[in-house]
């Protein structure tokens, strides 16, 4: 597994074309870091375990933690009761946010998947 960020774009069709350029270009590259340059200040992870459910994620380094950046990850989607569900884990240092931040998130990230055609363009 490695390590690839790509610059944020606040047009998505942009943001997503950048990545899957990222991706091509750097897909070889199998260290730690897929990219050789660090990735920009403000950054988060974003991960996915499209393969398994979980109901608790957390990569919690073992070592010294000098980085403060937020992990979101997500698993597989499956149904229950008749709705789509999704596995999903926020980790973020305390010196970063409260759960009042990561419940504001949350908030939003849920409305989101409540109306994904005001976001997604085919």
């Amino acid at each position: 597994m490695s390590h690839l960020w790509t610059e944020y774009d606040s047009h998505f069709e942009s943001f997503y074309q950048n990545y899957l350029n990222d991706q091509e270009h750097y897909s070889g590259n199998h260290g730690i870091l897929a990219k050789p340059e660090l990735p920009p200040p403000n950054s988060f992870m974003v991960g996915m375990l499209p393969w398994t459910q979980f109901s608790s994620y957390s990569p919690i380094p073992y070592g010294k933690a000098d980085y403060y950046f937020p992990i979101l990850q997500a698993g597989r989607f499956f149904e229950k009761n008749g709705r789509k569900m999704m596995p999903f884990s926020i980790t973020v240092h305390h010196a970063v946010a409260d759960g009042y931040h990561v419940g504001l998130f949350l908030e939003k990230f849920q409305a989101a998947m409540n109306h994904p055609d005001q976001w997604i363009r085919l």
